[in-house]
């Protein structure tokens, strides 16, 4: 392999590396505890905003590995494996309405993928503690983190948007 495709491959690793630590300390240190269900983060908007940053199975990685690696750290490990595929299925939505990312809808795919953030983790705790009950204390949690998060994703995505640009311009 030549030594300019090593280079870039290192690079993106290593971009893959930080955006998962990134996520992983966003959703550590901007936390609120919440009893009985957890805490509520913007790890998701971190999230939402590496979709822009990475490729497809980098922004899958950095999602689901960083989110389920602060669910350990936090004392959540019965919830990582869960986190691992919710976080991972918050980049697949958002792709599969990436096409509203270049238009002044820009904000749809960060909500569609906040509330199927929350509506999953409600599915989760509804099974996980076997009621109902829980499921819609789970989604009522959920639903402002993911809401917030998608509204903060909505407003740093232009200059984040831009910013990227500039950077990949500077590589050409």
């Amino acid at each position: 392999m030549n030594e300019k495709y090593e280079i870039k491959r290192t690079q993106l690793l290593t971009l893959i590396a930080l955006t998962t630590a990134v996520i992983t300390t966003t959703t550590m240190i901007v936390k609120i505890p919440v009893p009985l269900y957890g805490y509520m983060n913007l790890g998701d908007a971190m999230i939402m905003l590496s979709v822009i940053l990475l490729p497809v199975r980098g922004a899958l990685f950095a999602a689901g590995v960083g989110s389920a690696i602060a669910d350990i750290f936090l004392g959540y490990p019965q919830y990582a494996l869960f986190t691992l595929f919710i976080k991972a299925f918050e980049v697949v939505i958002i792709l599969l309405l990436k096409r509203f990312l270049t238009t002044k809808k820009y904000a749809v795919p960060f909500f569609a993928a906040g509330l199927a953030m929350a509506l999953s983790y409600g599915i989760v705790d509804a099974v996980i503690y076997q009621s109902l009950e829980a499921g819609i204390a789970s989604l009522t949690m959920n639903i402002p983190q993911g809401l917030i998060s998608a509204g903060l994703a909505t407003v740093l995505y232009p200059k984040f948007s831009k910013l990227i640009g500039h950077i990949r311009s500077l590589d050409s």
